[in-house]
């Protein structure tokens, strides 16, 4: 810590003496005269001056390291807030998954009572977000025995694609009636099938399982059209009698 250190001016005396010390008469308060170059004067208000400088120069040093020390301690503490409240979001995220209700409305049923060679889900109303078709397919045709859906009447080969894997076979291509489900149906295997379809309105792919005797199978499909789907057909070489499906719709999954 600088301590100041407060300047006075005193008043300058000279006498003159002799040999022996003595005071000469006529020369008891005598004035020295310089005949130098004048500088600045070394005088009290200039010395004081000085002083206040060192001793304000030290105030502002300490006040900047207080300065210094409150900002980073401000710094700190909108880190550690910042994290906190990263926390507290994700943990809000987290439980709003936890409690996400996805709600499947049943929104037809088609139970085949005579063979038929395809059905479609139509007129599907508006407002939902993903699609999904279980059921249980019977086929009788010997030579097709998958199913090819197809959406709003789009039956351009163009714009399908599609591969299966059945038993750890893979195929793909496309064809003019749409994606190819290759469930591999007939009249002695009962095919269970779950279909998820998107209708985003952004995303045209869908997938599909389909199990039976003997058989595991997997379907990944595309339809290069972006429209939302407003009717489903299914056709295969026949649907038996006892086959039957059922469509689902999503409001709130994608």
């Amino acid at each position: 810590m600088y301590i100041k250190t407060t300047w006075v001016d005193g008043e300058n005396k000279y006498s003159i003496t002799d040999q022996a010390g003595n005071v000469i008469p006529g020369f008891e308060d005598v004035k020295l005269l310089y005949t130098g170059t004048s500088g600045t004067p070394i005088s009290a208000t200039n010395l004081n001056k000085i002083e206040t400088e060192l001793s304000l120069l030290e105030s502002d040093i300490a006040q900047e390291a207080i300065d210094r020390d409150v900002a980073v301690s401000q710094e700190i503490t909108d880190r550690e807030n910042a994290v906190a409240q990263e926390v507290i979001d994700r943990n809000a995220a987290i439980d709003a998954l936890k409690t996400e209700t996805i709600v499947w409305e049943l929104l037809a049923t088609k139970t085949f009572s005579v063979d038929t060679s395809y059905f479609i889900f139509a007129s599907i109303p508006a407002g939902y977000s993903a699609f999904r078709i279980v059921g249980e397919v019977v086929g009788s045709d010997s030579t097709e025995r998958g199913i090819a859906m197809s959406f709003n009447g789009d039956t351009s080969a163009a714009n399908y694609k599609y591969a299966n894997v059945v038993n750890g076979v893979y195929t793909a291509n496309n064809t003019a009636n749409g994606i190819y489900i290759d469930t591999k149906s007939d009249s002695t295997d009962i095919t269970v099938i779950d279909i998820f379809i998107p209708n985003s309105g952004t995303r045209a792919s869908c997938s599909a399982t389909h199990r039976g005797e003997g058989h595991i199978g997997d379907t990944s499909g595309h339809w290069y059209d972006n429209a939302l789907k407003t009717d489903i057909r299914l056709s295969l070489g026949s649907f038996d009698a006892a086959s039957k499906l059922k469509l689902f719709g999503c409001k709130s999954i994608l």
